[in-house]
């Protein structure tokens, strides 16, 4: 994954300042969603043409939504910053959306992993990110109300480098994985829920237990029971796990404020984040869908490099 200079238009003052504003309207947020008796819970459909997890909104949703929308409303309009938040983009032409002609816009996931939320389950976050008109992320904020844990990050000009914390606390830097030195482990691999039905899935799963076994890992565990931003996150968070997502004509993949988060926080604490080809994410292109480039997400480089070697998207993506 090549590096590029990050456009940043706003001070490192400014920066920490869009931070703690996003920090509070995610923890207002947060204890909305940890309160709410989820048994009363009324869930409305949108697109058919979506994966179910994509289909399914519930009123926790839009209220959060706009919790975070007005929190944030006071310093978007300060700096005129854009706002690409999930639930109000039903019915708009995102090709033609303000984010295109703004400095920077937010990228707003107000309940991401809203299936497992419905079903009483963890794996659901809250997710808000700014991007710049350059589709690169300069602040990530996952917020994890069922655990309590806080993940952020932010692009300071000064240094020119992201910095990332966990509970108000620094990452400390994980060093890659000296391969010939794993023994017994497990890898970890998360995937959406949609993936498993796919057709070419159990040969994609064979690919990866071979490479598991060739790299000393006793085994490659399947996840698949939390939302993107919880998936991203639990990469983040461990050493060996992968986040992946393959290529595909038809819309989804997940959107721009799925990722956009946990891609600022992933490169504040050395983990690979791309796409699946292992180019840099466009978190700012005009459908707002992921699904022509796919995502990977990996505990360090070399075993992201491992991934791509097997070239996965020439062998099972239809683009």
């Amino acid at each position: 994954m090549t590096k590029h200079k990050i456009h940043c238009p706003f001070s490192s003052a400014q920066m920490q300042q869009f931070v703690s504003v996003a920090i509070n309207a995610a923890k207002q947020a947060g204890e909305y969603i940890a309160a709410y008796p989820r048994e009363q819970l009324k869930v409305e459909h949108k697109s058919q043409d979506l994966s179910l997890s994509a289909q399914v909104v519930t009123e926790v949703d839009r209220h959060c939504e706009r919790m975070i929308l007005n929190t944030l409303k006071p310093i978007s309009q300060l700096h005129q910053l854009a706002t690409l938040a999930e639930e109000n983009t039903e019915g708009f032409d995102l090709e033609q959306h303000p984010r295109f002609h703004c400095e920077a816009f937010w990228a707003i996931d107000p309940l991401d992993g809203t299936l497992p939320f419905i079903e009483g389950s963890d794996g659901y976050a809250i997710s808000i990110a700014l991007v710049n008109k350059a589709g690169q992320a300069l602040l990530g904020l996952c917020y994890l109300p069922f655990s309590d844990t806080l993940y952020h990050s932010y692009f300071n000009p000064d240094s020119q480098q992201y910095t990332s914390f966990k509970q108000q606390l620094t990452f400390k830097q994980k060093k890659p994985s000296k391969l010939k030195d794993i023994d017994s482990t497990l890898l970890n691999f998360y995937c959406d829920r949609s993936s498993l039905k796919l057709p070419y899935f159990e040969q994609l799963k064979q690919q990866l237990e071979q490479l598991a076994k060739r790299l000393g890992y006793s085994k490659l565990q399947v996840l698949s029971s939390a939302g993107a931003v919880v998936n991203a996150c639990s990469v983040i968070s461990e050493p060996d796990a992968l986040y992946l997502k393959l290529a595909k004509r038809t819309q989804g993949g997940g959107s721009i404020w799925d990722f956009a988060a946990s891609a600022s926080i992933a490169q504040g604490c050395d983990v690979w984040v791309s796409d699946s080809n292992g180019h840099a994410l466009e978190l700012n292109n005009p459908s707002s869908f992921m699904n022509l480039k796919g995502i990977l997400f990996a505990s360090n480089s070399s075993l992201a490099k491992q991934v791509l070697a097997l070239e996965l998207n020439q062998q099972f993506s239809d683009v």
